[in-house]
């Protein structure tokens, strides 16, 4: 130990001995940038062509064929996300057609008639190119529990998990599914001698958990 001390004495006796003098100077950069994720869709619109309505028969609704669009979320660093739905067409859910306001989403209007109303599933979900499956909770993201149904309802938040991962989030940076959409044109008070023009908005909001 005591080799070791006079070693460090000489060292510094003869660091000291030329004077003092002004080095270099270092500086240090950098930043440290929060996670970003880009949402987007495969298309911004699901177009169901046109269609031909039967003649009602006993049924409150009639039920167009889905149509699917891929949906992604590609972030700069493995993160948890929770999404949601805001229905830009909330008004014009339809009851009589077996809509419920504020659960399910609104098609728009003929006139002063509410059209109907459709449904939104999540599937085929995959993170960082494995099988994934969906997330729910109804406390805005306090519980989470697994949603084997997949179906997509306004007021509530999900987010995402491998399969077999459990009830909590987990961090990825590569988020992919698709999105189908189910709409139901209801009979009473629809004019289905006038064309109907099929009006969904839906806005996915994404946020950091």
């Amino acid at each position: 130990m005591r080799d070791k001390k006079s070693a460090l004495l000489g060292v510094l006796l003869m660091s000291c001995a030329g004077g003092v003098f002004a080095g270099p100077n270092l500086s240090l950069r950098g930043s440290i940038e929060p996670v970003s994720c880009v949402p987007s869709f495969a298309s911004p619109v699901v177009d169901f062509g046109s269609l031909s309505f039967p003649e009602k028969k006993g049924d409150k609704f009639f039920r167009v064929p889905s149509k699917t669009v891929g949906f992604a979320l590609s972030c700069s660093s493995a993160i948890s996300l929770a999404v949601s739905f805001d229905d830009l067409r909330k008004s014009s859910v339809s009851e009589s057609a077996g809509g419920i306001p504020g659960f399910n989403f609104g098609l728009g209007m003929q006139g002063d008639h509410k059209i109907g109303y459709y449904d939104v599933l999540a599937e085929n979900i995959t993170l960082d190119g494995n099988a994934g499956e969906l997330l729910v909770s109804n406390d805005g993201g306090l519980v989470w529990r697994v949603d084997s149904g997949g179906i997509v309802l306004a007021p509530l938040v999900y987010s995402f998990v491998v399969t077999g991962g459990g009830a909590d989030p987990g961090n990825y940076r590569e988020y992919a599914g698709d999105i189908v959409v189910s709409p139901f044109v209801g009979y009473a008070g629809v004019d289905l001698t006038k064309p109907l023009e099929l009006d969904g908005a839906i806005v996915m909001n994404v946020k950091y958990i």
